[in-house]
């Protein structure tokens, strides 16, 4: 997806990348309000299924074969697994897309259009004020992305508005 000039551009496209955003460190090592609605949507976004599955089932199949160091394996590898599937996860903005890429052996690759945007608005959980961390929500005709836990989500909501502006001039 991106060629050797450290992610600076998409390559598909050529596009320049404005901003990435990432989730706090300091907001998911601690508990921020995840509860209800928005923990679904950011344990849909975020967690790491495909690590999950594949080291699962290689930890099933030493345990059917009675391999107890296998099982054990098997656990180490579901965590690293599903740890570099987190890191992979991009969002990020270009000059004419919202781009969110995930997964592990399955890539996939949403793009959501700057011009189909509605509007942006940032929701800090309970705790996210204290982490400079808060949810971007992004409304389009046909649904909702959330960007959860976003370090300096404010700033970062400014310039998502700044880039819908300039698209529709």
């Amino acid at each position: 997806m991106f060629d050797g000039q450290l992610g600076d551009r998409v390559k598909s496209s050529g596009e320049e990348i404005l901003v990435h955003f990432r989730p706090s460190d300091a907001a998911w090592a601690n508990a921020l309000d995840l509860s209800g609605f928005a923990f679904a949507q950011v344990a849909a976004s975020f967690f790491p299924a495909q690590g999950l599955f594949i080291g699962l089932a290689v930890t099933g199949v030493a345990y059917v074969m009675s391999s107890s160091g296998g099982v054990v394996a098997g656990l180490a590898l579901t965590v690293v697994l599903m740890l570099v599937e987190r890191l992979m996860r991009r969002d990020f903005l270009t000059p004419t897309h919202i781009v969110r890429e995930a997964g592990l052996v399955w890539r996939s690759r949403f793009a959501l259009a700057l011009k189909r945007v509605e509007w942006v608005k940032v929701s800090p959980p309970r705790f996210g004020s204290t982490f400079d961390a808060a949810n971007i929500e992004v409304r389009y005709h046909g649904g909702l992305l959330l960007l959860p836990c976003v370090a300096g989500a404010y700033e970062k909501a400014e310039i998502i508005k700044a880039a819908v502006e300039a698209i529709r001039k």
